[in-house]
Parts: structure tokens; C-alpha cells; sequence
């Protein structure tokens, strides 16, 4: 665990990328509505001179997921998911797997947990319960050092 955090690693966080048609991101928009609605999600939609897309907001606790494209139809974002646990992880990874089959084909997500490469359920249980872990550790030197 120790030697697997360095720089900016500091969570599990999801990132994805990708292509879309400019065209069929009304279409991206409206199934993503009824999408959240069915699975009790909430979303906003984005629409500007400069970006369109939609914002789901997985879970409480977790980082927002932005399908925003630019005038090329290009998205890249990330999605920090540790602090709501594994059930908004699983929720963010199954929402990825529909856009990418729906909409995005050339979606490139990488996972710092290793589960949308590997659907390993016991690894990514490991990688919460050592990033928790870890950061209890962080916790407790910081208290002892502002300990008289």
C-alpha cells in the first residue's frame, strides 16, 4: 500500500474520455434524463455557446460525473469516488459501461481501482480498505504532531 501512493494519487478516482457526434448529444441528453429518473439519480443538463452535455450526480459523497463535450465533441473528465465508497464506484463503472455502449464507443476510462479493467470485486474492496486505511494513518500523524 505504502509504495502504491505517490504525487496526485491521493484517491480512488475514476478517468474517462471520448468522442461524441455533436449530433446525437440531444439524444445523449434525453436517455440520460430518463435514466436518472428510472434509477433515481439526479442530473443537470449543460448547453452553451462553448460546451453541451448533462451532469449526473451518482451519490451523495461522490464527485459529480460530466458527460460535457466541447464544439469538437470531445469530454474528458474524472470522478473521485472514495469518500462514498464502493456502491457509488460500482454506480459511476456501471454508468460509464452504458454511455460507452450507447453512445461513446471509443470511451477510455481509467480506473485507479483497476475494477473497469478487471471487474475484480475482492481488489477493489482491497483498494477502499487500503486507501482508508492509509488515510487514517495520515490522520492520526497529523493529530500527533499538533499534540503539545
Amino acid at each position: 500500500m505504502e509504495n502504491r501512493i505517490k504525487g496526485d494519487d491521493m484517491g480512488i478516482t475514476i478517468h474517462y474520455k471520448g468522442h461524441l457526434k455533436l449530433e446525437r448529444i440531444g439524444e445523449l441528453q434525453d436517455f440520460m434524463v430518463l435514466f436518472c429518473k428510472r434509477y433515481g439519480l439526479k442530473c443537470r443538463l449543460v448547453r452553451s455557446s462553448d460546451e453541451s452535455g448533462i451532469i449526473v450526480d451518482p451519490d451523495q459523497g461522490c464527485d459529480l460525473v460530466r458527460f460535457v463535450f466541447d464544439r469538437s465533441g470531445f469530454m474528458k473528465s474524472f470522478t473521485k469516488t472514495q469518500f462514498d465508497g464502493i456502491k457509488a464506484h460500482l454506480k459511476v463503472i456501471a454508468l460509464l459501461e452504458v454511455v460507452r455502449r450507447k453512445f461513446i464507443p471509443d470511451l477510455q476510462v481509467h480506473d485507479e481501482a483497476g475494477f473497469w479493467e478487471n471487474r475484480d470485486f475482492e481488489k477493489l474492496r482491497e483498494e477502499f480498505t487500503d486507501m482508508a486505511v492509509w488515510l487514517d494513518q495520515i490522520v492520526d500523524k497529523l493529530k500527533r504532531k499538533d499534540s503539545p
